[in-house]
């Protein structure tokens, strides 16, 4: 990785400030860590620790450690969203950051510094802009610039650019400040989540666009559908976009093109390739919006007879039911009289862990859209003509 700030002398003496305040920390800790083990253990059982493969410097993974916070998913004791699962314990060691305290071994490692970008998952760098992709040219941190800047409070797409931020203006300076605002935001336990929940909404992909803007139309109610008003950046109206999330995984999306646009002589006719363009870009950012809810699938109803739109085709929709063995459409999901479902999914495969968990950590288990029962967020199984597509985690 390129665009790396600080001179290679400050870069190791950072390596050897983290080493030897690592282990000084690791042992004034350890026995604030075993009473937090114990408490993790008489409150939520074994195992104490939540194990997740997460990324640092130069693309490579490594894997996280923190302290549990949450109860194993259990729909039959109504545990399934992140707040039914989250204890009183695990939310106070989340505000205090004291579910950390394990990452001082990764810090001792080499795999984080005390001050970086945030370490997250490999799924997510798929969806990261090249711009945003540079947070990697330095190890993942404890805390960093985003975390005393907002937190998770603050927009994903902010959040990654004070990540880009410090990875090149990094110096003795900024870090030095950073650790000094860290133990106000600590103390403040502000940021801890997006405001929406018990943890962080997931990254989708950037919602930031050179071509289009999207204005809401309406606001967010449970069960009900989002809506954008979508128009060029010089304020021509293209369409509209909308989203809806059924059973917290699959995302029901649709991109109604103006009637300017629908129309075979329209101002745009001559040069279809145009508006070819912004509405494979209009569509880049729902899915990215469908992502960031947590959706496994993207579901689209066409009108038996048409074929299926270019821009939709290219993104990789398929038929819904592929061949005899094909599951059928969730329940409340069947098409519209006349129509044909296309469906896409969001996220790619995923190996089981190295060392599974019985008791995933928040976001991390998530109704499939195939079937009630939780499962491990971003595995996509059981939904025929399913590819593998870039994806993103927490």
């Amino acid at each position: 990785m390129s665009s790396r700030g600080g001179s290679p002398s400050y870069h190791a003496v950072k390596r050897c400030a983290d080493i030897a305040a690592a282990a000084g920390a690791l042992m004034l800790a350890a026995p604030l860590m075993g009473a937090t083990a114990l408490a993790v253990r008489l409150s939520l059982g074994s195992p104490v620790l939540f194990r997740q493969e997460r990324v640092t410097q130069d693309g490579r993974t490594f894997g996280l450690r923190k302290f549990r916070t949450m109860l194993p998913p259990d729909p039959a004791r109504g545990l399934v969203s992140d707040a039914d699962r989250m204890t009183r314990l695990g939310g106070w060691l989340r505000a205090t950051s004291l579910d950390e305290l394990p990452n001082l071994w990764s810090i001792l490692r080499g795999d984080m510094s005390f001050i970086g970008p945030r370490p997250l998952t490999p799924d997510y760098l798929p969806l990261f802009t090249p711009h945003q992709a540079r947070r990697h040219s330095v190890r993942a941190g404890l805390t960093g610039l985003a975390q005393v800047s907002g937190r998770n409070a603050l927009p994903w797409d902010d959040r990654l650019d004070l990540d880009v931020e410090y990875a090149a203006g990094l110096s003795p300076l900024l870090d030095l400040r950073i650790l000094l605002r860290t133990a106000g935001t600590v103390l403040s336990r502000s940021g801890v989540t997006d405001g929406g929940g018990v943890s962080s909404a997931s990254f989708g992909g950037t919602l930031r666009s050179a071509l289009l803007t999207h204005t809401p139309l309406g606001a967010h109610e449970d069960g009900g559908a989002q809506a954008w008003e979508v128009r060029t950046k010089g304020g021509r109206p293209l369409g509209t976009s909308r989203l809806r999330i059924h059973a917290g995984a699959c995302a029901v999306i649709a991109f109604e093109p103006h009637a300017s646009h629908a129309e075979p002589d329209g101002p745009d006719a001559a040069h279809p390739h145009v508006d070819a363009r912004l509405h494979e870009e209009a569509l880049r950012v729902l899915l990215s919006r469908a992502r960031g809810e947590d959706a496994d699938l993207a579901l689209v109803f066409v009108h038996e007879g048409l074929p299926l739109p270019a821009h939709l085709r290219a993104a990789g929709f398929r038929p819904a039911l592929a061949d005899q063995d094909g599951q059928p459409l969730p329940p409340g999901l069947a098409p519209p009289d006349g129509q044909t479902p296309y469906a896409l999914p969001l996220w790619p495969e995923e190996p089981e862990p190295v060392t599974p968990s019985p008791r995933p950590e928040p976001s991390q288990s998530r109704s499939r859209c195939t079937s009630p029962g939780p499962r491990h967020r971003r595995r996509s199984r059981g939904w025929p003509g399913r590819g593998r597509r870039p994806a993103a985690a927490a």
